[in-house]
């Protein structure tokens, strides 16, 4: 089951040729019927010779509805080029042709209709100028809708291009709306080309638009028909529960919102059409999909690339090709293909030549991976679908293992650094680690375990490092307020430096002291002159139980931090 567009110059008999095909008239509308002229998108269907079923997506071909020819052939993969033999190649049938080129549809027959109106020579000069206008060699096949002849060959032609096409096996299902309307007793009901995989009843749906809509898929029909699944490449209606008709328009999109990432931004390669040229000041829609919305456009036409600023975002996916058109000039100026959904930094077509080489359904997320080290898991499927088969987790993130084996080693060298430069701490906090390796939270963990670094939840460290004040904490601690000159200590004066500049010991003439034993060594002056007023050095030695020799200096040190003043002989 697949669809097919037809394209070309107006009036020249594509609705009636689908009726021949098809038994069923795509024109909806009174005005339509009445001026003989398609306006809207119209749709129908046949079986053909195979049994397999075949969908049509009727488009205009007057210039003045190109917009909704856009919006018709934006979904499919191959199309039904229409040539009025009376008339043959037309100002409609050479745009149209251009948006099959720029949307890279490479598959499709060229019916030559209205043969019942010319001699068989006028044919024959239509074909050759469908060969030398035509970009590529599609089968051509001479129709006419009146007589008949010719028809039996173009389902036989139609049978065999639908065997040709290969089957969507995509995962993710996205169906860009082209009609929204109600019906009494069912409700809201969309209709559009199903792509990328399928959806089934009772299925959760979100409805991606100019806000996210959450629905669920009461009844699902395909050619009239009910079923339990929509597959990929056919013609869906889909009733939906939840949403009002009058919220959903041509250009949403009804998607597994998760899959996808809703972009007003991206970078893409961009073929230019002869004779135009993209102005970052002009004023352009882009067509993707059904969907038409303003773009800015910043081109960098020596790389054919640009970077183009929706109106609004919209589920887009890396490969989605899309059309340009100026609205001042009325013309389709360029198209192209989505290289990045959510480009960072300036243009740097370097690095899209490297996305536009990976293969989107397996080494798209790899090349993500070396742009940027770290994908929360939760969005890498919407950026990169497929996987990769070396991507590992870190936490909530996806990373690349030479993204881990690179930062276990920057790791490995902070922390060697922050030991050299802060001897006195035991290891580098987890959180400054983090920040200084820039790696998300929840993801050092998978760094660490690429090193022998040893972390305690709260700090990390260099294995087998013993705190160096252990040694030093213990004299300290054994000698109170009469310890050893600091020149005799087990610790080098780059490290009772470090500890004093931490605030860890205090320095008192040639003496180290604990923090805390100082502490405490001011406590009792306190405690001593608050009681009994100022007190001379030998009181004050006698009350904190040390010799002259320390109590001096410890003195001192209290003078020069204002915790005592010298009055005298005694001190306040």
């Amino acid at each position: 089951m697949d669809v097919i567009a037809t394209a070309g110059h107006v009036d020249h008999g594509k609705s009636t040729l689908i009726v021949a095909l098809t038994g069923r008239d795509p024109d909806r509308f009174a005005e339509e019927k009445r001026r003989g002229l398609t306006i809207d998108l119209g749709f129908a269907w046949t079986v053909l010779p195979s049994g397999s079923e075949l969908g049509f997506v009727d488009v205009p071909g007057h210039e003045r509805f190109i917009g909704n020819m856009l919006a018709g052939v934006g979904g499919v993969r191959s199309a039904l080029l229409v040539v009025a033999a009376d008339e043959g190649w037309m100002p409609q049938t050479e745009e149209h042709h251009e948006v099959l080129r720029l949307l890279e549809v490479e598959r499709g027959i060229v019916a030559i209709t209205k043969t019942d109106l010319v001699e068989p020579d006028r044919c024959a000069a239509v074909q050759s100028q469908i060969a030398e206008r035509a970009a590529r060699r599609w089968p051509i096949v001479e129709v006419s809708a009146r007589t008949g002849a010719g028809l039996a060959e173009l389902r036989a032609a139609l049978d065999r291009l639908q065997a040709s096409v290969p089957p969507d096996a995509g995962t993710r299902p996205r169906l860009w709306v082209d009609r929204s309307f109600t019906v009494r007793g069912a409700g809201t009901v969309v209709t559009g080309t199903l792509q990328g995989g399928s959806l089934q009843v009772d299925e959760e749906v979100d409805v991606m638009g100019d806000r996210r809509l959450r629905a669920r898929v009461r009844t699902i029909q395909t050619h009239e028909r009910a079923r339990d699944v929509a597959v990929a490449g056919s013609r869906v209606a889909l009733n939906l529960v939840g949403v009002d008709h009058r919220n959903v328009r041509r250009g949403d999109a009804v998607c597994l919102g998760s899959q996808w990432w809703m972009s007003d931004c991206v970078d893409a390669r961009v073929t230019v059409t002869a004779g135009a040229r993209l102005d970052a000041r002009g004023a352009y829609l882009l067509y993707l999909g059904t969907a038409v919305v303003p773009a800015r456009i910043r081109s960098l036409p020596a790389h054919g690339m640009a970077r183009l600023r929706l109106s609004r975002p919209l589920p887009i996916a890396v490969g989605d090709r899309f059309v340009v058109r100026d609205t001042g000039r009325g013309r389709v100026v360029a198209g192209g293909a989505v290289l990045d959904v959510d480009p960072a930094g300036p243009i740097d077509p370097g690095r899209l030549r490297r996305r536009e080489a990976a293969a989107p359904e397996r080494e798209l997320l790899d090349v993500l991976l070396a742009e940027r080290d770290f994908v929360p898991t939760a969005d890498a499927e919407a950026l990169a679908p497929g996987g990769s088969t070396r991507a590992e987790r870190a936490g909530a993130f996806l990373t690349a293992p030479e993204t881990l084996d690179r930062l276990g080693q920057a790791a490995t060298d902070a922390v060697a650094r922050h030991h050299d430069e802060h001897p006195s701490e035991p290891g580098v906090p987890v959180a400054r680690l983090g920040r200084t390796l820039q790696v998300p939270d929840g993801a050092l963990g998978a760094v660490l375990a690429r090193t022998e670094l040893v972390s305690d939840g709260e700090t990390v460290h260099a294995p087998g490092r013993r705190a160096p004040t252990d040694a030093l904490e213990g004299t300290l601690a054994a000698s109170g307020l009469a310890p050893p000159p600091a020149a005799e200590l087990d610790a080098s004066a780059r490290l009772l430096r470090a500890l004093v500049r931490d605030g860890v010991l205090v320095m008192a003439g040639p003496f180290a002291y604990r923090r805390a034993d100082f502490d405490e060594a001011v406590r009792i002056v306190r405690a001593r002159i608050d009681a009994d007023g100022p007190q001379t050095t030998s009181a004050l030695r006698a009350a904190l139980g040390i010799t002259r020799k320390h109590a001096l200096p410890l003195l001192e040190e209290m003078d020069r931090r204002g915790v005592t003043r010298r009055r005298g002989d005694g001190r306040e």
